[in-house]
């Protein structure tokens, strides 16, 4: 995957050799390498501050699956979100917020994580594996499928309202 922070002059990298690169986009090099994971990471975002950076990882029968956030100014891992059963395909962050973030995976899950936790769980049946998806300000969430899309409105209790396959 790869993601560019917005207004600055980092590009995040992430590749089969489980690593999460930065690299200067003024001059092209690199800026950063983050310590080796175990799983491949497949997927990254940034916040909108700049300041962190989100990864989905590989993996199978809930072993790697992982979401893992990293700090961009101390160059470090933070934490790790586990839940999913099979490889993170996406990972975005909600615009407008610091570590708010929604994530799909090859097992139909789509999970929401605010500051670490997670606060929404939803598969989506008969979707097959969620590919990409797209965050709201207004937390609204769609979702791409190998079976098509799916639009999450999401209320401010934290509870999915409504679910339109499309």
């Amino acid at each position: 995957g790869i993601n560019a922070e917005y207004g600055g002059h980092l590009l995040v990298q992430t590749s089969e050799d489980k690593r999460v690169r930065l690299w200067d986009t003024r001059n092209l090099e690199l800026v950063h390498v983050y310590p080796v994971k175990q799983y491949i990471q497949s997927c990254c975002d940034v916040n909108t501050a700049g300041t962190l950076i989100v990864t989905g990882s590989n993996g199978f029968n809930g072993v790697g699956c992982e979401v893992s956030l990293w700090d961009i100014r101390n160059r470090m891992l933070l934490k790790e979100m586990h839940g999913h059963e099979q490889s993170v395909n996406t990972v975005r962050f909600f615009p407008e917020t610091t570590e708010m973030v929604v994530s799909g995976s090859k097992d139909s899950l789509l999970k929401v994580w605010d500051k670490g936790a997670e606060i929404i769980e939803k598969r989506l049946p008969g979707q097959g594996a969620i590919t990409d998806v797209i965050a709201y300000r207004d937390r609204n969430i769609i979702c791409s499928t190998n079976n098509g899309c799916v639009k999450l409105t999401v209320d401010e209790e934290d509870f999915i309202v409504d679910m339109l396959c499309f």
